[in-house]
């Protein structure tokens, strides 16, 4: 393997035209379902996959595209949902211009696709803007992978770039009828930029990937049994009543006996502190990390 193909990490302060991996989310406004609907399997959760519709299908075709436009930059994993993306991108050489210009123009191109649905989905059935696929695991790592899942579903990849150069060809159409102000004014759908998170140490690469893979699992469990994400108030507990977030029937269960006898332990791996803070997204996943390996290490 050559001197500039092995695998380096971006280092903390250096800029984003390096070597390194880039954890991209792209959010539709107002978090609307225009990418694609979940489906649960026989209510499993861990079966939950993501059916695209046509803005989804072209989205990851415009995410498959950029490594056409930048050889540098592999798509290393991403996960479609029904409102958002998410994509991790390697970025295996030196950049001219840096990850935030690559990823302001693929902006811009999901941009003009919104524009394109926008006015599609108000002026006929989705079923005409372009085929959806069928469901079709939301994530995909690596070429290999990526050639491979093309491979055994060969009409997704046809369907991908009918959807994106409908949608492209529409766009352009609308422009040169509507003129640019006009045009500019039409609703984007994705009005942000997406975010932009370097990853600078090798915990995060699996982290991250595990995270993303778990969305549609997430979305799935709190659809499901959404009594246990909603905020429940008043709850009585003796003499005092609480607020809370979760299955409030623990409290009647043997894992109330169980804290209360004492065989519950409570681990932290950070001194006390009684001042209040906020966790950040990066200590929660170490914090899932070090439970996963406390409970491999009880197991053996």
């Amino acid at each position: 393997m050559a001197e500039q193909e092995k695998w380096k990490w971006q280092e903390p302060g250096t800029t984003w035209k390096g070597i390194g991996l880039y954890h991209i989310t792209l959010t539709i406004t107002d978090r609307q379902p225009l990418l694609g609907t979940l489906a649960i399997t026989n209510n499993d959760p861990t079966m939950a996959k993501v059916v695209r519709k046509p803005l989804g299908n072209a989205l990851v075709d415009c995410l498959l595209s950029i490594p056409h436009h930048h050889p540098e930059v592999q798509v290393l994993h991403f996960c479609l949902m029904p409102d958002h993306l998410h994509a991790v991108l390697y970025v295996r050489h030196t950049m001219p211009t840096g990850i935030a210009a690559l990823v302001r123009g693929f902006w811009q191109a999901t941009k003009r696709l919104g524009r394109a649905y926008s006015v599609l989905s108000t002026t006929a059935p989705s079923s005409s803007i372009a085929p959806s696929s069928s469901i079709a695991p939301s994530s995909s790592i690596a070429s290999n992978a990526i050639r491979r899942k093309n491979q055994e579903a060969p009409n997704a990849r046809p369907s991908l770039r009918e959807a994106t150069d409908r949608l492209k060809a529409f766009s352009d159409t609308l422009r040169k009828q509507m003129g640019d102000e006009a045009y500019y004014q039409l609703p984007p759908v994705f009005t942000e930029m997406p975010f932009i998170r370097p990853m600078s140490h090798n915990t995060q690469l699996p982290n991250t990937i595990r995270y993303i893979d778990m969305n549609p699992q997430r979305l799935a469990t709190k659809r499901l049994k959404p009594g246990f994400f909603r905020v429940q108030r008043n709850i009585a507990i003796g003499e005092r009543k609480y607020d809370g977030v979760g299955n409030s029937t623990i409290l009647l269960d043997k894992l109330f006996d169980a804290c209360a006898s004492g065989r519950v332990l409570i681990l932290s791996p950070w001194p006390y502190d009684a001042n209040k803070r906020h966790i950040s997204r990066e200590e929660c996943v170490a914090l899932n990390a070090m439970a996963e390996e406390i409970c491999n290490h009880l197991s053996l």
